[in-house]
């Protein structure tokens, strides 16, 4: 079976895992909900899936994804946080 494991360098690959990535059990625990379809990777990197209405204190962002312009995904406000 191949596993699909995320490099703690950010690159995405299909292969046997090595010593210096993270398995799918891994990254998931690393996922955190922030509301609505907003979502945090806490990596290295710490990466934001369509930020909107974010509240509290939050790490700071080395990667922001938007899915779609839609005002409830893409908040320039957010984004700029």
């Amino acid at each position: 079976m191949t596993d699909l494991v995320l490099r703690r360098t950010s690159r995405l690959r299909v292969g046997a895992r090595q010593e210096n990535e993270m398995d799918a059990k891994e990254l998931v625990g690393k996922l955190r909900w922030l509301g609505h379809d907003s979502f945090r990777l806490d990596g290295p990197p710490v990466i934001y899936f369509d930020p909107c209405e974010l509240k509290g204190q939050l790490p700071k962002g080395d990667l922001v994804l938007v899915s779609h312009e839609h005002h409830d995904h893409c908040s320039p406000d957010d984004v700029k946080r």
